[in-house]
């Protein structure tokens, strides 16, 4: 448990792909439980998922970063209705901000979320 309603997963080795892989599994699980909840839009207990993956060679990125990248995915999720997964395509490294932090230098992608 990450915080309030919000679970935390890690991968190691795992890039894009597999964490959105992972992620749908997850979602379809929870949903094929038919646990019932009033509150819910459609009656039953669902979860929004939001991932964010990191691969080399992009290079570090602080683990702020990181949960900042896959907390932005989760809320496209929730504002997409809920019941869906939205993976951030790519983190900023500590490069962007200080390209004398690591090998790399800056130019990486800024977040992109999206499907």
């Amino acid at each position: 448990r990450y915080g309030g309603e919000e679970f935390a997963v890690l991968l190691p080795g795992t890039d894009r792909v597999g964490a959105g892989a992972m992620a749908e599994r997850i979602r379809v699980a929870v949903e094929a439980m038919g646990l019932t909840h009033d509150a819910a839009q459609r009656g039953l207990v669902t979860v929004s998922v939001g991932a964010a993956a990191i691969m080399p060679p992009i290079g570090f990125v602080g683990p702020a970063a990181f949960i900042e990248a896959a907390d932005a995915a989760l809320y496209d999720a929730k504002r997409a209705g809920r019941n869906t997964v939205r993976i951030a395509s790519a983190v900023r490294p500590v490069s962007d901000l200080d390209p004398s932090l690591d090998d790399f230098g800056p130019g990486v992608p800024s977040l992109d979320r999206g499907a």
